[in-house]
């Protein structure tokens, strides 16, 4: 068994994504659904202990803390009362989302490493209410944001072509930044390091 950090220390390894899990259905993230539908229950778990949700990465720990965050020795957010410290009662909304300080986990949720190292969107997700509701737009396009910080804009666009004709599951060249916040996501909730067999591995692309 090889980590794949190891296996490419400063370039990550191409990734799968998933088609079956990037064409569920889900409403999205608008403002306005957030503070009258879902409440934003994703920010929050009654199953998963918050502090397991949200990896801070160490040059993003400044920045959360400079807001008022706590971040743990582990690299995790703190939580209060249960839910992230920067959700706002009343509205629910992120009181981060518009600023530079937001961790790139929170961004790249809902998406997640199974444990076969493919990007699939997270289990619970299909427990909260924007599954299958309002819009029911698919992930790909509902959660576009977390695609983009993972594959940058332009291989986001060749996913989007790829998905709306029909494509099987995607192969793609992930950023250092999008990998680091998979990876520290996966080991902060399954409590070891990210391993697979060396013959998972797929080369870079070039």
């Amino acid at each position: 068994m090889t980590t794949l950090l190891q296996i490419q220390p400063t370039r990550p390894p191409r990734v799968r994504i998933s088609a079956a899990s990037a064409r569920l259905r889900f409403n999205g993230c608008e403002p306005d659904y957030i503070r009258d539908v879902c409440k934003g229950a994703c920010c929050r778990s009654a199953t998963i202990p918050m502090d397991k949700l949200i990896a801070v990465q160490p040059w993003e720990q400044g920045p959360v803390e400079a807001y008022g965050g706590k971040v743990s020795a582990e690299g995790t957010m703190v939580p209060v009362h249960g839910r992230c410290g920067f959700q706002a009662h009343g509205t629910n909304l992120c009181w981060l989302h518009t600023t530079d300080a937001k961790p790139g986990g929170c961004t790249l949720a809902p998406w997640c490493l199974n444990k076969n190292g493919t990007v699939i969107v997270h289990n619970r997700y299909k427990f909260l209410k924007c599954f299958k509701d309002g819009q029911q737009l698919p992930a790909y396009v509902a959660f576009k944001g977390g695609l983009v910080l993972l594959l940058g804009e332009e291989q986001y666009g060749d996913l989007l072509a790829h998905m709306e004709a029909g494509g099987g599951d995607y192969m793609g060249e992930p950023t250092l930044r999008g990998w680091g916040h998979l990876v520290a996501e996966y080991e902060g909730r399954a409590g070891k390091p990210l391993q697979l067999p060396q013959l998972a591995y797929q080369p870079p692309l070039g």
